[in-house]
């Protein structure tokens, strides 16, 4: 059995590469040596236990996003 500090830090590793490096749960699975579902189940896990939190800013960001013109209408 893997010791829990050890398993925090996988997840904390498969979530830095997965939300910050923008890898697939496939190439972070050839990168570390493991099976892609067990990538699964880490980034699961970090949610669950606090190492990842998700914040949606929608009211922010489209304000940011108005102010930046990005938002035009009719604009392709």
């Amino acid at each position: 059995m893997i010791p829990p500090e050890k398993k925090i830090e996988r997840m904390v590793n498969v979530a830095r590469l997965y939300y910050e490096e923008n890898m697939t749960q496939n190439e972070i699975a050839k990168k570390l040596g493991i099976s892609r579902p067990l990538v699964s189940i880490l980034l699961t896990e970090a949610r669950a236990c606090g190492v990842v939190t998700i914040t949606i800013n929608q009211a922010e960001g489209l304000c940011v996003l108005a102010a930046d013109g990005f938002c035009r209408k009719g604009k392709k």
